[in-house]
């Protein structure tokens, strides 16, 4: 089983709220609109190569490593076991804290989109999500190229 095999799996049943947590904003996050996207994980990209309602944008962020991030641009809804790895811990994000550990946090950038990013983990969002976005990301960290991702991210994102 592949790296994001396992991940997705894992997440594959498991939404932030024991409910569709689109029907409080008319699913803002997954309108499939042009120009917005999600940042694949490094070597997920091949999982979304070819396949219709998607197209793969190269970023000009470019890891240490030489490795070019890709944008996932969705030009239609899709299926729940569709979604690449962003969508699926939408609207939370792993970081690695001062000790090298995985901390689950509210992604920055979902405040502007998510009701339930702009009142934080306290408010709602099951520990069982949580939790599985954690070990999603420890998963990850096993993968030097996206342990660069995480990390480089958690810095950009000034956590």
């Amino acid at each position: 089983m592949t790296l994001f095999e396992k991940t997705y799996k894992l997440l594959n049943k498991s939404t932030p709220l024991p409910v569709d947590c689109g029907q409080l904003c008319e699913g803002a996050c997954c309108k499939g609109e042009e120009e917005a996207g999600m940042l694949l994980f490094p070597g997920e990209e091949v999982l979304f190569t070819n396949k219709q309602g998607f197209e793969i944008i190269y970023t000009d962020y470019v890891l240490p490593s030489g490795f070019v991030v890709k944008l996932l641009l969705c030009n239609e809804a899709c299926q729940r076991d569709e979604r690449p790895l962003a969508c699926r811990i939408f609207p939370l994000m792993g970081f690695v804290d001062e000790d090298g550990e995985i901390e689950v946090k509210i992604d920055p950038r979902a405040v502007i989109v998510c009701p339930l990013a702009m009142v934080g983990l306290e408010e709602g969002i099951t520990t069982e999500f949580i939790l599985k976005v954690k070990k999603t990301f420890e998963i990850l960290m096993k993968d030097p190229r996206c342990e660069e991702f995480i990390k480089i991210m958690t810095a950009q994102l000034d956590f």
